[in-house]
């Protein structure tokens, strides 16, 4: 019987060496990259949670973008920026306080010091900017020697304040520790002079620092609905855009025993390890451009995103479940409120969501663009992301908010809702970590921020309780003059009702209300969880075309300008000009 040759030393060494390399490969490597990367505080300063943008040479860059470069450009939201960001200190330097007289550590309050400790550097360099040109204007305009006097004790006395405050939190958070560079959080909470720099600097604060309240935001009016009979507009179907997502392919098949070969080909930003059916192929990636991760008239990008995609970590996942998470669903058509009238409302359309959502993106560096099209929903997810069960009712709801779209009918049935949506497509790190942490892109995935489901509450039935009676109260109205409008009367009846007979309850209980069905994303998919009928566009900024414009026109002087209502969603809007001769004052 024919017997095989032994293996040599040599080559059994080499086969466990292989096994060996392969088993860390799927074991190791990975567990050991999570705690090596979480040893950064990645909430520390924005050079140090952001990856440094990619070079673009100054032709490619937008004429704002070289103007902030160049320093060239008042940012008028730097010093109410900057009073948030005070307030927020003095916010945490009371939790840490807290903590200690607890004996409790307060490694993470310091962390949160030391992200505002960094955007406060930051704001001061903003606000002295800004101040150095009114200086420069007001010198150029040869402006009285009195305004120019009360700038520059302006700058001074900004200086003897801000001065102070940066120093005693350099004290805190640098000299009374050699850890600081290191992220040593809790070494720094366990520093002996720690306490006392903490209640020092607390009782400095609220002897010398006064922060002017801000104005009340104007609460933004909600959209008008069109009428409901206004006319349907059929979606558009026949769109073939093929966005980035899509434009990824696999362009090789390799075994699995070359995939310590391959790993190695991800150093480009071209190529992907995927793993489909056990096979491992090689992704080819498009690349971001240089718009994916700039601000436009949607995507504005406020401190307060900064610090809450700080507070998040940077993750494209966990960014993703906040705005799914928080912002309430609308319906309307275009982008009415942009990113920061979604973030105040906490509540847009499909645009303004998607333009939360990537101004939020790129507060974290991670390249992202809008992709529009025409989607289908079954009529039961229809019925659950509006709240309408009749589904002619919610067609209307669609046509009148101005959205095209269409129902699909099967037999005498409705089966599906056909209508334009918008989604979003960002570049992140999904291998190893599926876009669960911060990292160099190397999959686009495509993400739809806005559809989400509900879990409803029909609540309590106040007319068959109270024995309403309706005609009773249409004679009872229209018998006499009433102050009240209907509805207001209306609420009286039950309120009266319920006082004598349910004295816990108000008439808000016989309301139905929702809540959005709250959904974890440890990871982000990497598909769309939606019926995608056709691709009409991709947009690293919105065309003007969606927007919705306000004109303002003074007929008796000639005047008319135009802008777009997310550029003043919440602000004050003021129309001056000057006077020709003095009759024109009086207009």
């Amino acid at each position: 019987m024919y017997k095989g040759r032994k293996k040599s030393n040599l080559e059994k060494f080499f086969v466990y060496l292989l096994t060996f390399i392969l088993f860390f490969q799927f074991t190791g490597i990975s567990a050991f990259a999570i705690p090596i990367k979480e040893k950064r505080n990645t909430l520390s300063l924005s050079r140090d949670f952001l990856k440094p943008l990619p070079e673009i040479p100054q032709k490619e860059r937008s004429e704002l973008a070289q103007k902030i470069l160049k320093d060239d450009l008042i940012q008028p939201h730097a010093v109410k920026e900057l009073n948030h960001t005070l307030t927020s200190i003095r916010d945490i330097i009371g939790k840490i306080e807290q903590k200690i007289g607890k004996g409790e550590s307060s490694a993470i309050q310091i962390k949160y010091l030391q992200a505002k400790y960094e955007s406060l550097k930051d704001l001061d360099k903003k606000v002295r900017n800004n101040l150095k040109i009114r200086q420069a204007k007001q010198k150029e305009q040869k402006a009285p020697d009195t305004v120019q006097a009360k700038t520059a004790d302006l700058v001074a006395h900004y200086d003897k304040n801000i001065k102070p405050i940066l120093n005693r939190l350099e004290d805190i958070l640098k000299k009374n520790t050699n850890v600081y560079e290191n992220r040593a959080l809790k070494e720094i909470g366990a520093h002996a002079d720690f306490p006392k720099s903490i209640s020092a600097f607390r009782e400095y604060f609220d002897n010398n620092v006064r922060i002017e309240p801000e104005k009340p935001e104007l609460a933004p009016s909600p959209p008008s609905f069109r009428p409901s009979d206004f006319k349907p507009v059929k979606p558009d179907t026949s769109g073939k855009v093929k966005p980035a997502y899509l434009l990824q392919k696999s362009t090789s098949s390799i075994n699995s025993s070359n995939i310590l070969d391959q790993k190695t080909a991800k150093t480009s930003p071209q190529t992907l390890l995927s793993a489909e059916s056990g096979a491992i192929g090689v992704l080819s990636v498009p690349p971001p451009y240089p718009e994916d991760l700039e601000e436009t008239i949607d995507v504005v990008i406020t401190q307060e995103m900064r610090d809450l995609v700080a507070s998040l970590n940077n993750s494209p996942a966990g960014i993703f479940e906040w705005v799914k998470k928080n912002i309430e669903v609308e319906f309307y058509y275009g982008s009415l409120k942009g990113s920061r009238g979604a973030f105040i409302e906490k509540a847009g359309n499909d645009i303004d969501t998607v333009s939360l959502l990537l101004a939020l993106y790129r507060a974290a560096n991670i390249p992202c663009r809008y992709v529009t099209g025409t989607i289908e929903l079954p009529i039961e997810k229809a019925k659950n992301l509006t709240g309408v069960d009749d589904p002619q009712k919610l067609g209307s709801l669609i046509a009148s908010a101005g959205i095209p779209g269409t129902l699909i009918v099967s037999g005498d049935e409705v089966i599906a809702v056909q209508m334009e949506h918008t989604w979003a497509e960002a570049l992140v790190d999904y291998d190893p970590y599926a876009g669960a942490k911060a990292g160099e892109g190397d999959l686009w995935v495509p993400l739809s921020p806005w559809y989400k489901t509900h879990e409803y509450n029909d609540g309590v039935d106040l007319v068959q309780m109270s024995g309403f009676d309706s005609e009773s109260y249409l004679d009872d109205f229209i018998s006499d003059v009433k102050p009240e409008s209907p509805v207001d009367l209306y609420k009286l009846y039950f309120e009266d009702y319920l006082k004598t007979n349910n004295p816990g309850m108000s008439w808000q209980d016989g309301l139905r209300t929702r809540k959005i069905k709250p959904e974890k994303f440890r990871t982000l998919p990497n598909t769309l969880n939606l019926e995608v009928v056709s691709i009409n566009g991709e947009y690293a900024e919105l065309p003007d075309t969606l927007r919705h414009k306000v004109t303002l026109n003074v007929p008796q002087v000639s005047l008319s300008y135009s802008f777009n209502l997310s550029e003043v969603i919440g602000k004050k809007v003021t129309y001056s000009y000057p006077a020709a001769d003095e009759a024109s004052k009086t207009l």
